[in-house]
């Protein structure tokens, strides 16, 4: 990984290494949803995953906000209006979840400070620790759901806020999180 970010630093490093593994987890996701019953006015959904892992390839400053709001509210392309294929709402969760756990990683291990701010979350306890990480990535395997409140532990321990729990699926617009010149020139 240093050779290819050219850098020594842990922020630099766990960057490119959890938007490479958050890329290849949801092209897989993406995979088992195409093998679902798609129809024209549903298939949006595979087109969010497709977006959100150009994100994920380019690096770009866009990438927290649109996890944040994957993990948050995954796209299924007005689900309420359009049934998903049976089977797709629990593998959208899944996918969500594990975005919630990228973008997590990515706050931690990426932010400025690592080692002041892990100091003041292993004063909040047992979440504090990174090791929490790995029970919360264990947790994933169960359920997405339980995983997710072992998330909400870890980042409120990390000082980062939760993000709500999926409410019921709907389409997203991607955000913006700060200026970025691969999706917004000029």
């Amino acid at each position: 990984m240093h050779e290819r970010t050219s850098s020594v630093e842990l922020r630099d490093i766990s960057r490119r290494l959890v938007r490479e593994e958050l890329a290849e987890t949801l092209t897989g996701f993406r995979t088992l949803l195409g093998k679902q019953h798609w129809t024209p006015e549903n298939v949006g959904v595979l087109h969010a995953y497709r977006t959100l892992m150009a994100y994920l390839r380019t690096g770009c400053p866009c990438v927290t906000a649109a996890l944040s709001e994957f993990a948050a509210e995954p796209p299924a392309a007005t689900a309420a209006a359009h049934a998903l294929p049976e089977g797709a709402a629990h593998l959208i969760h899944e996918a969500s979840a594990y975005a919630y756990y990228g973008l997590t990683l990515l706050q931690i291990f990426g932010g400025h400070s690592f080692e002041r701010r892990r100091g003041v979350a292993a004063l909040r306890g047992r979440a504090g620790d990174p090791h929490a990480l790995a029970e919360a990535r264990l947790e994933l395997v169960l359920s997405p759901y339980s995983a997710r409140a072992v998330l909400d532990e870890v980042r409120r321990a990390w000082d980062l806020p939760p993000v709500p729990a999926p409410a019921p699926l709907t389409a997203i617009p991607v955000p913006r999180e700060e200026r970025c010149e691969t999706h917004q020139p000029g």
